[in-house]
């Protein structure tokens, strides 16, 4: 990434340097053996659009009031539009300050599908 790219972008998401993150082949070695809940956090027109297979929706407005919904015994996956959005990293931040174990998708719905995976739709 071009210096003043990256240096915006930790302006942008000052958090973004500290949070765990996961990587698109680790997410797909977890999600089959249940040890992983992704969670997506746009707007549920975003999410009907097209999301990540097996992804649950909360859009980050609703996550405060809904955090209890969320498994205690697996990874928490947060992922949004990309690495310049902020949900992710905002919901991130929700969820490990409830006591769960989290980690985001710097990936978003366009580089999952420049990666070759495909899409789901609701």
């Amino acid at each position: 990434m071009l210096a003043g790219a990256e240096w915006a972008l930790n302006r942008y998401r000052p958090q973004r340097q500290q949070l765990p993150t996961i990587s698109l082949a680790a997410l797909q070695a977890g999600m089959p053996h249940g040890d992983v809940y992704l969670l997506d956090v746009r707007p549920l027109e975003e999410f009907a659009a097209g999301h990540l297979p097996g992804a649950v929706a909360i859009p980050l407005a609703e996550l405060p009031q809904r955090i209890d919904e969320l498994p205690v015994d697996k990874l928490i996956v947060t992922y949004c539009r990309g690495p310049l959005c902020r949900y992710a990293d905002e919901a991130l931040l929700l969820i490990l300050a409830s006591g769960r174990r989290g980690a985001r998708l710097e990936e978003g719905v366009a580089e999952w599908l420049l990666a070759g995976y495909p899409l789901a739709h609701s």
